[in-house]
């Protein structure tokens, strides 16, 4: 049964920052793909010439105006609290499974990126898209995993209704 299930989005940082570059570039590949292979124009205004052929240009349009805006439009962090642990996922690549015998304590912390970049290093991990509230928690084995969270204390509430 789940308890929590919770999907951020990135929302500062780094991440974003590469987000919003990707988009851009996205857009001027759609600009030269409709210039050059569709009105049959320069694929930018200030070239008199095409820089490239047309089935170049596609496949640059493909890759970057396609695959890697819809790639980082689908990244998402979801955290799930259930009767088998925490579930951890940052979509649509990894996923890691907490077990709850595995969980020995739970804190919420509210950190600035320096003691975030400071704290988490060598064994433990840091599962954010970009925000520094969340939760930790410590493991049987003597990790640290941090949990970025919208809702810290309702994160750290279900693990402990859950266990």
């Amino acid at each position: 049964m789940t308890v929590l299930r919770e999907v951020q989005r990135p929302s500062e940082g780094p991440l974003l920052a590469v987000l919003t570059a990707f988009v851009i570039a996205g857009v001027f590949a759609w600009f030269a793909l409709l210039r050059q292979v569709v009105w049959d124009r320069p694929a930018l205004p200030i070239w008199d010439r095409e820089p490239v052929s047309d089935g170049v240009l596609v496949v640059i349009w493909a890759v970057v105006g396609v695959l890697l805006p819809s790639v980082f439009w689908l990244v998402r962090q979801v955290t799930v609290v259930d009767d088998r642990g925490v579930t951890l996922q940052l979509r649509p690549w990894r996923r890691t499974v907490i077990a709850h015998e595995r969980i020995r304590q739970v804190q919420v912390v509210d950190l600035t990126r320096a003691e975030l970049a400071a704290s988490f290093r060598g064994r433990d991990r840091r599962w954010t898209l970009g925000r520094h509230s969340g939760v930790v928690l410590s493991l049987t084995d003597g990790t640290n995993v941090f949990v970025a969270s919208e809702r810290p204390e309702a994160v750290s509430a279900a693990i402990y209704r859950a266990r």
